[in-house]
């Protein structure tokens, strides 16, 4: 079995960017094989070198797209992209003195890498990045999946419903639906929003998250977004603009989801467990 199994690296929809990403995974899954059965350390660490230079370009190009391509928060996903930098290279500094334990480092920052940042993190580039909307390749805007689920049941089945009502609305975006029909749903949206946006603050209430703040101002901002798309649909404004408020509404669940709702779960889950 791989290390890392390539089939669940999501595409971002731009070749270059892709193609690092599986392989960056390639050449980990054959250093990971060759280390098992061992052989000489420094040539693992001149590999590692090598590997964290892959790496490296790799960032540059990534950061490189997404500034040209005005992707919201670029620069948070630069800064992201030097501490993950900054981890490997701790790692090589410490490779001599405990080669052993740093090999086992390094493979744990690599998995790190693949599966919370290209996977999580990345994920809403293929937003921006893809050639096609997922309308013309037949897909839906926000692919349902378990990096989504945060393990509370109800909350999911919110989500889901969100999913599916956000789906909707794009298709209806991309068809350039009569005004009055897109405000209808938006207002529906809206409605359905506030409500799931109100259970989920009275959890975090009930239990002093201390995130709660963080994440009622999290929830305005979307219902801002949505105000500006049913403000937007109320004046008949361009079909551009009202695909970019989606992507930019469909960055912000993903986000949201990952980020704040996935965390303040476990929060729970642990609290539960250690009482």
């Amino acid at each position: 079995m791989a290390f890392i199994d390539q089939k669940h690296i999501p595409a971002t929809g731009n070749v270059a960017i892709d193609a690092a990403h599986m392989r960056i995974a390639g050449e980990v899954n054959q250093l990971y094989v060759d280390w098992q059965i061992g052989g000489d350390l420094e040539q693992f660490r001149s590999r590692l070198v090598s590997m964290v230079e892959e790496v490296e370009r790799h960032f540059r190009l990534e950061t490189l797209i997404a500034k040209g391509a005005g992707i919201p928060n670029w620069e948070s996903h630069a800064k992201e992209h030097d501490r993950i930098i900054s981890v490997f290279r701790t790692i090589l500094m410490h490779f001599k003195k405990a080669p052993a334990e740093s090999m086992m480092s390094f493979f744990d920052a690599m998995s790190n890498l693949i599966y919370e940042h290209e996977i999580l993190e990345d994920y809403y580039l293929r937003a921006f990045l893809s050639d096609t909307s997922p309308i013309a390749r037949g897909e839906d805007f926000i692919a349902w999946q378990d990096e989504l689920l945060t393990g509370n049941t109800q909350i999911d089945h919110e989500h889901q419903s969100m999913v599916d009502l956000l789906n909707a609305l794009y298709d209806s975006v991309a068809k350039d639906e009569s005004n009055e029909y897109l405000q209808n749903r938006l207002k529906v949206i809206k409605r359905l929003t506030h409500d799931h946006f109100a259970h989920e603050e009275e959890v975090m209430r009930q239990r002093q998250d201390p995130d709660y703040s963080l994440h009622k101002d999290a929830h305005q901002a979307l219902i801002d977004a949505l105000d500006e798309m049913i403000a937007l649909s109320a004046t008949g404004g361009p079909l551009g603009s009202r695909l970019i408020l989606m992507k930019n509404l469909r960055h912000w669940f993903i986000d949201h989801v990952v980020h704040l709702d996935r965390p303040a779960e476990r929060r729970l889950q642990a609290q539960k467990q250690s009482s």
